[in-house]
C-alpha cells in the first residue's frame, strides 16, 4: 500500500482521520496486519485517492488465509513430511466442509464472503494429501481424545465473566479476544458471544478487538483501539490475565482509572495477579486438576482398563476482586 508520507500525512495525523491507531496503521505499512475493507474506504477518503486502498485490499484478500498462517503456508505445499498436534480443533487438513465452516464463522468481523473465500483456501490445501507428483508428505497426527468426544468451543469459558459485569448493570461490554487461528482464543470469543446473548446483551462488533498474540503488548495495543472508537464500552473482558493487564497499560497512559472508568476481567488467575493495583477480577481454571485428571486416565490406560471414553467436565471459577465495579465513566 502507498505509505502516508505520500500525501505528506503523519501516522498520527492519518490515524485521527480514519479512526484507526497509529500502531495499527505501522502495521498494515509493514505487512504485519492485513487492511479491513473499511480501513481501505477510509484511506481513500482521507488521501482522495479514487478507491486506490479498497483494490489493494481486495487483492490481498485473494490470500485467502489468516494472517497468523500465511507465513507457514508455502512450506506446507513443499513439505514432504507433516507433524500435528491438536487438543482441541480438528486440523485444517482432515477437517470437513461443515466442520471447517463453523470454525471460520465464528471468527469476529468475518463477513458471509470472506468465509466462503478461507473455505475454499482451507479445502484446497488438502490437495497436498492426494497429489501424485510430487508425492504426497508423510502425514503425523496426535489428536486429544477430546477433539472427537466433546463440542468445540463451549460457552461456559466466558459465562461467569460475563454474568458478573452484566450484574453489576455493565451492559456495554468490550472483549480483547486472543488469536482466533489458537484454540483457546476462538473458543473464548465465542463464549464471550453466547453469554452476551444468554443475558439478553448484543455484542458491538465495534467493541471486539482481536489480539495477534497473548501478550501485554497486545492488550496494551487493543485497549488503545477500543479507547480510540469511542464507543462507550465500561467494562472490558480480556481473553487472558496477559491481556488484562496491557489494559491497565492502556488505561495508565490517559490517567483513566480502573474500574471507576472501566472494568476489566481476565482470565486464567496468573501468580501474582492479586497483587495489582487494583487486583484483577479473573477466571480460575483448576489446572492442577486438569493434570491431575490426565495423569490418572493415562494410568489407567497403561494398566489396561478398558471401557467407554471418559469425558471430564472441569468448572471454572469467578475471582472477584478490586478491578470490577458499577459502570461509571464509559471508555
Amino acid at each position: 500500500m502507498p505509505t502516508v508520507k505520500q500525501r505528506r500525512l503523519g501516522r498520527d495525523e492519518l490515524a485521527g482521520r480514519v479512526n484507526y491507531s497509529a500502531s495499527l496503521i505501522s502495521m498494515i505499512e509493514s505487512g504485519h496486519r492485513s487492511p479491513s475493507r473499511d480501513f481501505a474506504a477510509r484511506c481513500d477518503e482521507a488521501f482522495g485517492t479514487p478507491g486506490t486502498f479498497a483494490r489493494l485490499e481486495r487483492r490481498l484478500r485473494d490470500v485467502p488465509f489468516s494472517s497468523g498462517f500465511r507465513p507457514f503456508e508455502p512450506y506446507e505445499t513443499a513439505a514432504v513430511s507433516l507433524r500435528l498436534f491438536e487438543h482441541t480443533l480438528i486440523p485444517g487438513l482432515l477437517q470437513t466442509e461443515t466442520y471447517a465452516r463453523a470454525v471460520l464463522e465464528a471468527h469476529p468481523n468475518t463477513g458471509a464472503d470472506e468465509v466462503e473465500e478461507r473455505l475454499a483456501a482451507r479445502m484446497a490445501r488438502q490437495a497436498v494429501l492426494s497429489r501424485e507428483d510430487p508425492p504426497p508428505p508423510i502425514l503425523w497426527v496426535l489428536l486429544d481424545e477430546n477433539v472427537l468426544v466433546r463440542e468445540v468451543g463451549s460457552a461456559e469459558i466466558m459465562r461467569d465473566q460475563l454474568a458478573h459485569l452484566a450484574g453489576l448493570g455493565h451492559t456495554r461490554i468490550a472483549h480483547i479476544a486472543g488469536p482466533q487461528e489458537v484454540s483457546t482464543g476462538l473458543a473464548r470469543y465465542r463464549g464471550f458471544i453466547a453469554a452476551m446473548e444468554a443475558h439478553g446483551l448484543t455484542p458491538d462488533p465495534e467493541l471486539i478487538v482481536t489480539a495477534k498474540s497473548f501478550s501485554i503488548d497486545e492488550g496494551m495495543r487493543c485497549t488503545q483501539l477500543l479507547l480510540q472508537r469511542d464507543a462507550g464500552c465500561t467494562a472490558v473482558a480480556a481473553g487472558n490475565d496477559m491481556l488484562a493487564i496491557g489494559c491497565y497499560a492502556a488505561l495508565d497512559e490517559v490517567a483513566l482509572n480502573c474500574p471507576a472508568d472501566l472494568s476489566v476481567v481476565g482470565f486464567n488467575d496468573m501468580p501474582f495477579i492479586d497483587r495489582l493495583r487494583p487486583p484483577l477480577t479473573t477466571i480460575r481454571f483448576p489446572h492442577y486438576q486438569v493434570g491431575t485428571e490426565a495423569a490418572q486416565l493415562l494410568l489407567e490406560r497403561i494398566a489396561g482398563h478398558t471401557g467407554p471414553v471418559k469425558v471430564l467436565f472441569l468448572a471454572p471459577e469467578l475471582v472477584v476482586r478490586g478491578s470490577t465495579g458499577p459502570p461509571g465513566g464509559a471508555a
